[in-house]
Parts: structure tokens; C-alpha cells; sequence
């Protein structure tokens, strides 16, 4: 069933049944809570509660089943049905995962490559569309990234038996960027990798019309107050003080000894300080102190150092101040 007499409205199919559309409300084809996340560079999500004086109730509730939003003719989603929450009136809350979810269901054996990121794609969906089902297949589209790195020549391996969007996911996107997106041309879906995306919304968001939540997190997990900074180990002929080098084996003394081994520090620019300290005047009550340990043993004079990012994390103790 197919509604198309004004192509200004939402519309939502399970399958080949209409389950949503404003003209035909008087049948029972509506759902409620209808929620939509397009999520870049991952599968999405579709959310929405069927009544059981749907019509199409039984289909829009089976797992698996098809689930298409479209507007004004346009398709917005297209995913399927993964997980169903039925309450106590038998009414049931669908969840549909994105069309990308498709290269989940399909296995590429143990393998080494190295070729263009086009061709490595092709071999990704080519493997994927031999193992699924038609209404899963999908073809290879347009190809804008590249690697940057051994002139443009992508290398990627596998030892072990990994799916189709883990290495998309893995050995495409989070190594080299780009925009992976699904769009439709005659009746085929076609995946796009781009470095840069092609197409900008001109909605304005106003709130309390398009724009209906809005929150603020803030989190402490990754703000530091006080670093100390580490450079790399220097070698035995290193002559930077500021290193401590005498204390590398046993103190002279008793007690404690403030010793960071042989190693680059800022104390010759910082004052004499080994710390970094950050700015205080936040309104907290508390110092996140953190340690950067840019380790690897260097032959360069004192002050030349190493970049690792090797990070060590001390909670914030509590003082007052």
C-alpha cells in the first residue's frame, strides 16, 4: 500500500503495509512515540509503539520485517526490525536498527589485502551480497577516500573470520575517516565512502518547533588541572641534571627521595617546577593531576623528546583551597 496524495507527509511501512500515514488514521494506521536517529558513519535507529488496532500489527512486530520512513515520497529510513517490548495492553514498542545493520549478517574469511580503498570495499560488499538475501544486498557506490599514507595503496589483514561492517568500521572508517552513507537509485541501495559529505540541510532549528530536547553533560573524566610531563628516557652520557641521574640506582641518604629516573623534564623552563598547572580558578574544589609518560629511550641531547602518549590517571583527591 502506497498513500502519495500529498507528498508533504510522513509516512511508515512494515513490509508492504502501511502503518503510518496522516489520511489514514480513521483505519487505526498509526503508531505512536515515533523516534528517528540517523547517525553518521553507523547503522541508526528507529523507535515507535504499534497499538494493536494497527492493522498491520502483526507484521510491524515481526522480527526481521522490513521498516521504511518516508517524506513527501522521500525515503528518510530504511532499517529492520530488531527488538520488540509488548506491555501489558499488548501494545508493542518496535525497535528497528539502520540498513548498514545487513553487513552484521554476513562473514569475510581470515585474508590480506593491499589495493585501493575502492577495491577493498567491492571485495567487502561483494563477499557480504554473496551471503545474504536480496532485500540485504548492497553495491558499491561512490569512492572519494583514499590512503593517505604509502601512496594511496591500502593494506589491511584479518587473521580470524570478521564481518562485513566490523571491517568497514574498523579498517575503513576509524583508520581513515569519511562519511559512509546508503542511498537508493532504481531500486538498488548503493554504499557511498566519502571524505567529504555532498549534502547540507537547509532547515533552520528553532526550539520548540524542530528542535524538542535539550541537554548538557558535563564530565570530569578527562579534565586534568596539574600534568607532569615526561619526556623520553636519555641514555647514561645524558648530562641534564634536572633528570636526576645520580639517583638512577641507590639514594645517598634516607627518607624519600624525589627522583623522576633519567628523564626529560620542564623543570629548566617551568621554574624548576615539574608540573603544569592548569587554570584553577574553575569553581572546583578539587586538582585532577595526571602524568604523561612519553617514554621511548632517545640518543638526543636533554630537552629533545619523544611523542607516545602513554597517559596515567590519579583521581582528584579532595582539599580544600
Amino acid at each position: 500500500m502506497n498513500v502519495n496524495s500529498n507528498p508533504a507527509l510522513w509516512a511508515i511501512y512494515a513490509g508492504d503495509v502501511c502503518i503510518d500515514h496522516p489520511n489514514l488514521y480513521d483505519q487505526g494506521r498509526v503508531v505512536a512515540d515515533i523516534e528517528i536517529d540517523l547517525e553518521v558513519n553507523a547503522h541508526g535507529s528507529m523507535k515507535f509503539t504499534v497499538p494493536i488496532t494497527n492493522p498491520g500489527y502483526d507484521t510491524a512486530t515481526q522480527l526481521g520485517t522490513v521498516v521504511i520512513a518516508t517524506y513527501g515520497g522521500r525515503k528518510v529510513f530504511r532499517g529492520r526490525v530488531a527488538d520488540t517490548t509488548r506491555d501489558f495492553y499488548n501494545n508493542v514498542e518496535v525497535y528497528c536498527e539502520g540498513q548498514l545493520a545487513f553487513l552484521c549478517d554476513s562473514m569475510l574469511p581470515p585474508f590480506a589485502y593491499k589495493g585501493t580503498v575502492t577495491n577493498f570495499l567491492r571485495f567487502i560488499l561483494d563477499t557480504h551480497n554473496r551471503e545474504v538475501e536480496d532485500y540485504k544486498k548492497l553495491y558499491l557506490g561512490t569512492v572519494t577516500v583514499t590512503d593517505p599514507d604509502n601512496n594511496g595503496v591500502l593494506v589491511r589483514s584479518s587473521e580470524s573470520s570478521i564481518s562485513s561492517w566490523e571491517a568497514v568500521s574498523g579498517r575503513l572508517i576509524d583508520m581513515l575517516g569519511g562519511y559512509v552513507m546508503v542511498r537508493e537509485t532504481d531500486g538498488k541501495y548503493y554504499v557511498d565512502y566519502l571524505a567529504e559529505l555532498t549534502e547540507k540541510s537547509n532547515q533552520t532549528v528553532e526550539f520548540g518547533e524542530n528542535l524538542l530536547d535539550l541537554e548538557e553533560h558535563i564530565d570530569t573524566e578527562n579534565i586534568v588541572t596539574v600534568l607532569y610531563p615526561f619526556g623520553a628516557r636519555i641514555e647514561e652520557n645524558g648530562t641534564n641534571e634536572n633528570t636526576y641521574d645520580k639517583y638512577t640506582e641507590e639514594p645517598e641518604t634516607s627518607g624519600l627521595t624525589l627522583w623522576h629516573g633519567n628523564r626529560v623534564t620542564v623543570r629548566e623552563v617551568n621554574g624548576g617546577m615539574g608540573e603544569n598547572l592548569g587554570d584553577k580558578r574553575m569553581g572546583r574544589r578539587d586538582d585532577a593531576q595526571q602524568s604523561a609518560d612519553q617514554g621511548e629511550s632517545v640518543a638526543q641531547k636533554p630537552g629533545e623528546g619523544h611523542d607516545d602518549n602513554r597517559t596515567e590517571r590519579r583521581r582528584p583527591a579532595h582539599r580544600e583551597h
